[in-house]
């Protein structure tokens, strides 16, 4: 998958808040930004000790990382960058620098000059403008120093992450499933809340996501999809919402999902706001505990989420780091698990759930 939809919505789809510039999946730089599709953590963890963090990766040495995250408030950078800390703990033989770029590319080339400054042995990056990438990258290959990324391919970097497209499709097509059931031969309304700037990956989740519900409900008109750039703010997110839900006739009903639990939200807020709220059904990326569970158990309409688990992240991060560091085999690209969070499973999943 690419930016392909986007540009196609230029023609057919609704859209709210997306200029062309904002479509491609270049960055700008005359460099191709892409994802690769990734193996899975099942089929290397063993050599490499993916989600096993512990004393025996350290081959006796200390190694000193930088992280890059992009927000220090936004819920899944904070678990993100809390599962960092927690898999350095457990090896005894990491030192975590962590700064935040405050999704501005300019100081996410900064960061990466610091780390070099600082003679981190490798960095992790949350860095989520896709368009910062290849500068970061082109800093850290300078100093010969590896990176692993996360949520946005960086060129050159091993690349960790839920798979986008697939993760996607599959909570669309739940989606789109409980929709079909609840309104027997209705086309419903999609009200799905993008961040182009994000890159291929971030297009790549909210096209699965729309495929996913378009298999569940075939023909689904173009005239019904609202693509919307929530420029990854909950605010923005809402006020585009508000304005697509003011387009749907009455009584019709609306499908909503977004690149991550708190634009979606968001999202949802505007469609209850606008009084439809009883027309709607919502899907949440992400499953951010506690907020993004609580989404799910507490709102009738919610019928689910996408799992992410960012708290997880770190033990997959930290031992693809020090085996780059140690000179093992890396795949390019990781696939961290991923599932369908409802009502009916949350607590399997955080036992401590509210459903």
């Amino acid at each position: 998958m690419s930016a392909t939809r986007w540009m196609a919505a230029l023609l057919g789809t609704v859209i709210l808040g997306i200029g062309i510039a904002a479509c491609g999946s270049g960055n700008g730089t005359g460099e191709e930004v892409v994802s690769t599709p990734g193996v899975e953590v099942s089929a290397v963890n063993k050599e490499l000790g993916l989600g096993k963090p512990s004393p025996k990766l350290c081959e006796g040495k200390q190694y000193k990382i930088g992280v890059d995250y992009f927000s220090t408030t936004e819920p899944f950078a904070q678990e993100w960058l809390k599962g960092i800390e927690e898999a350095a703990e457990k090896t005894g033989c990491v030192e975590i620098t962590a700064i935040s770029d405050d999704l501005d590319p300019a100081k996410a080339v900064a960061n990466a000059q610091t780390f070099v400054q600082q003679h981190m042995d490798a960095v992790l990056l949350l860095q989520v403008i896709a368009s910062a990438q290849p500068g970061v990258m082109r800093i850290l290959n300078e100093a010969h120093i590896p990176a692993v990324a996360s949520a946005i391919p960086a060129p050159g970097a091993t690349f960790l992450s839920v798979p986008d497209y697939e993760s996607g499709f599959g909570g669309g097509e739940f989606l789109g499933k409980a929709a079909a059931k609840k309104w027997p031969g209705k086309k419903p309304y999609l009200i799905m809340g993008g961040f182009p700037d994000g890159g291929t990956v971030e297009v790549d989740r909210i096209n699965g996501v729309i495929e996913g519900v378009e298999k569940a409900i075939p023909g689904i008109p173009a005239n019904h999809v609202f693509l919307i750039d929530t420029k990854a703010e909950p605010s923005v997110a809402h006020a585009r919402a508000l304005e697509a839900v003011s387009k749907v006739p009455a009584g019709e009903p609306i499908l909503v999902s977004a690149i991550n639990d708190i634009t979606a939200y968001s999202e949802f807020q505007a469609v209850r706001q606008a009084g439809r709220a009883n027309d709607a059904l919502a899907l949440g990326v992400g499953a951010v505990y506690p907020a993004g569970v609580n989404y799910v158990c507490d709102t009738p309409q919610y019928v689910g989420a996408i799992t992410q688990k960012p708290e997880t992240w770190g033990g997959y991060l930290i031992p693809s780091a020090l085996g780059l560091l140690n000179g093992k085999q890396v795949p390019p690209s990781v696939n961290v698990p991923w599932e369908i969070l409802t009502r009916e499973n949350a607590k399997e999943i955080y036992p401590q759930a509210s459903c």
